[in-house]
């Protein structure tokens, strides 16, 4: 997924989905299948119905919104310049770092500002007392600093990017960074900030005061403006991750953090630009941590719950350096619509409409790729259901252990399926694609 692009590029790796629901009222049980979710057209293809249940059932719903992942491949990997080989300016502004980690640990406000030079600018100081809250109130319980490109600009003052860990609650977590442009005045006895602007893709606690509230897995935080949905969030969250922990590679998350954005705050955390009808998002900020962002416009409790179970999936799958292509693209998203289903029957799978299509038109069997940007919308709602199927047949013939055993051989440790097939199952992958492909057809006839 990641060494292959350029550093500025947002891959966007995984097709959006669409959520649906009925609002919270379980259809009706079946022998009939769920009738056809409404079809909404977008500038683009890549969508699918995919249930956000509660009780464990896929539900169908009247108004559109889609998921998405994406990696910030901007992001800095965790490294740091040999002090002997920093200008001694550097040292400086160190020090200073220092003494502004030590007081945000503190909850020390006034320390943690006292670093600003008195010559910056009114915004840069209300940016560090916004940044200030929000990471107390997200229960920051580590921060480091790793300082990159200083510029001397001659003048005194000098130009570096910071790089900041920041763990949520626990300590030690999963390595995740944000970036600032800053500019220093460095003297022979100080160093002092008269610049700050968040870098490329600021992280929400970078920009917008917040509350928040967090449990065993979780953390979870927002505006002021919808604080009153954190304890409902959470319990969502809470138990998305008890379901996303089960498919977790090689070990679980030490915290999954979950952003509910509002209308304005949706388009500039992360700075994603994804279209308003985009339901959620999870990003990478780090070879070993991505964190989600729901958009919380117009989103019901229900739908929370089936976006998280399903992001959090991705959460708990996917980090840890593997390569990407397009033959495990059903492997990814039909983990996470399993985990999303929740153990509901497969008839309430929306996309269970379309699938005979997808399947049909594969020349690959169950072993789709992303579909094109081009496809319709029945196009890729048939193409999840059967990614949903297959992983389903694997989980339903081996264990849901074992499946998640060959997953991580295929995603993490880059072996063929013929391969991964032998090992963890014992069994042939020619024999086991035939017999999982009997499966899907058999589901969607």
């Amino acid at each position: 997924m990641q060494p292959d692009h350029t550093p500025e590029q947002i891959d966007a790796q995984f097709s959006q989905i669409v959520h649906q629901s009925y609002g919270g009222n379980v259809p009706p049980p079946m022998p009939a299948l769920p009738p056809p979710p409404p079809r909404v057209r977008r500038p683009w293809g890549r969508w699918i119905g995919v249930a956000v249940g509660i009780v464990a059932v896929f539900c169908v719903a009247s108004t559109v919104v889609v998921v998405k992942v994406a990696d910030l491949l901007s992001q800095p990997r965790a490294r740091t310049s040999p002090a002997a080989q920093e200008p001694p300016e550097m040292q400086r502004v160190r020090a200073a770092l220092d003494r502004q980690r030590s007081a945000l640990l503190g909850g020390d406000e006034a320390g943690y500002l006292s670093i600003i030079d008195p010559t910056a600018g009114d915004e840069d100081r209300q940016a560090m007392r916004r940044q200030f809250a929000a990471l107390r109130a997200m229960k920051v319980s580590e921060w480091r600093d790793d300082l990159r490109s200083p510029i001397d600009r001659a003048d005194g003052r000098w130009s570096v990017e910071v790089a900041s860990k920041v763990c949520f609650v626990t300590s030690p977590c999963d390595d995740g960074f944000a970036v600032a442009e800053t500019v220093w005045l460095v003297t022979a006895d100080a160093a002092t900030l008269v610049d700050w602007e968040a870098e490329n893709h600021p992280h929400p606690w970078q920009l917008s005061e917040l509350v928040s509230a967090s449990g065993e897995r979780t953390v979870v935080a927002t505006t002021k403006e919808h604080a009153s949905r954190l304890p409902s969030i959470l319990r969502a969250a809470e138990e998305a991750a008890v379901v996303a922990d089960r498919f977790a590679y090689e070990k679980k998350p030490a915290r999954y953090v979950v952003y509910f954005a509002g209308r304005s705050e949706w388009q500039r955390w992360f700075r994603l630009n994804l279209a308003d009808w985009t339901g959620a998002v999870a990003v990478s900020v780090s070879d070993h941590r991505y964190e989600v962002v729901l958009n919380g416009s117009d989103m019901s409790n229900d739908a929370v719950a089936g976006h998280l179970r399903h992001e959090l999936t991705h959460a708990s799958t996917l980090p840890g350096r593997h390569k990407d292509n397009e033959r495990l693209w059903w492997l990814k998203e039909g983990i996470a619509e399993l985990a999303e289903a929740n153990g509901a029957p497969m008839r309430h799978h929306p996309g269970l409409l379309d699938a005979a299509d997808a399947l049909a038109a594969s020349t690959t069997g169950f072993e789709l790729a992303e579909p094109a940007n081009s496809a319709t919308d029945e196009q890729v709602s048939g193409a999840y259901a059967v990614a949903y199927l297959a992983v389903r047949c694997l989980s339903e013939r081996f264990g849901e252990r074992r499946m998640v055993e060959f997953f991580h051989a295929v995603v993490h440790e880059d072996a063929t399926y013929v391969k991964a097939s032998a090992g963890v199952f014992g069994v042939d992958w020619s024999v086991l694609n035939q017999g999982c492909l009997d499966y899907v057809t058999s589901a969607v006839s």
